[in-house]
């Protein structure tokens, strides 16, 4: 689903027709940053040496209109493929709702990570793993988005 078509469905099906129940928001947030060290900006960029500024990922979930809708923006340079794929599934699962329902944008500084597992995993065959993004903070980073985004809920 387009994203623009994403957002006004979003909109008009949580303010669409009066019900009983008010729409209710909950927020969450995570931190984004990298480690030191790590890659940034698919490799292109020198790996992160110091933090000026923390990154976050934010996001806001949506409840009165069936299943939760959840709207995610992560400061990172760019979630790409199964990798965006695999964070919405996350989304999706810790908020109680389907992929469909799910929304994940990132800000797209170039001095920030990325995530695309598929072309790790080329480089990682051809001996050249490690460069494109961290491995271990990224599975971190997921399984902390998707634990606050449940908590959010509670």
């Amino acid at each position: 689903m387009k994203r623009r078509t994403f957002l006004a469905l979003a909109t008009s099906t949580a303010m669409a027709r009066p019900s009983a129940e008010p729409l209710r928001i909950a927020t969450f947030q995570v931190d984004a940053t990298p480690p030191i060290g790590d890659p940034l900006c698919f490799g292109l960029c020198e790996p992160a040496s110091r933090v000026d500024d923390r990154l976050t990922a934010r996001g806001l979930i949506l409840l009165n209109a069936g299943r939760p809708i959840v709207l995610c923006a992560v400061d990172w340079v760019e979630i790409v493929s199964r990798g965006h794929d695999e964070i919405c599934e996350d989304l999706a699962k810790a908020a109680g709702t389907s992929v469909e329902r799910v929304t994940l944008h990132t800000l797209h500084q170039h001095d920030t990570p990325g995530y695309h597992p598929g072309a790790e995993e080329i480089l990682k065959e051809n001996g050249l793993g490690g460069h494109v993004y961290g491995v271990e903070f990224v599975s971190v980073f997921r399984t902390r988005l998707a634990a606050a985004v449940a908590q959010s809920l509670s």
